[in-house]
């Protein structure tokens, strides 16, 4: 399952990434929003199934044990397979939703800010709970501390509050790119 998610991370990721750059177009407010939507969606899918399959693979290894001992692991894992899964199904739902929107504005940011901010403090969580709970060190702590490249995540919080409190997206015609010419 493990090389199943790597596989994903590594093939799927960079391909809507792709696509999302491409679709990138000032004149085409509406087709970025959606593709960008899309590619938040998959982002959340990619991430539930990576994380999932490296709590499978520690739990395979150590037991069930190794959950049970710690409550704090009881929570990342369930946290992990559910909260993460429920988080990525509810963006796909918001993607669907909000595909048909004609410009960034229509956007509901409140509720892409929630989002965001969600999966911040899974990571923070993640992280934080390893720092101050101790759990024993395990083949998820060791993936998830020393080689996962999504620890920048963790910053997320900081993008997601203020959305949380903006009253409307800025409006397309004075964003940066539109006095390039």
């Amino acid at each position: 399952m493990y090389t199943a998610a790597g596989l994903a991370e590594s093939t799927i990721l960079p391909v809507v990434l792709f696509i999302l750059v491409y679709k990138l177009k000032p004149n085409k407010p509406a087709l970025s929003a959606r593709w960008a939507l899309i590619t938040g969606s998959v982002y959340l899918f990619v991430f539930w199934l990576l994380n999932s399959s490296i709590w499978m693979l520690t739990y395979v290894r150590a037991g069930s044990g190794y959950l049970t001992s710690n409550l704090q692991n009881l929570f990342s894992f369930i946290l992990t397979l559910f909260g993460l899964l429920a988080l990525a199904i509810y963006t796909a739902y918001f993607a669907k939703k909000s595909g048909g929107t004609t410009s960034f504005r229509a956007l509901k940011l409140k509720t892409i800010g929630g989002i965001i901010v969600a999966l911040g403090l899974y990571f923070l969580w993640n992280y934080l709970s390893w720092i101050f709970f101790g759990s024993p060190y395990s083949e998820w702590y060791a993936w998830f501390l020393g080689h996962n490249l999504d620890l920048w995540m963790l910053s997320l919080p900081l993008l997601g509050v203020p959305l949380l409190f903006a009253k409307k997206a800025p409006d397309t015609k004075s964003l940066p790119w539109q006095s390039l010419g």
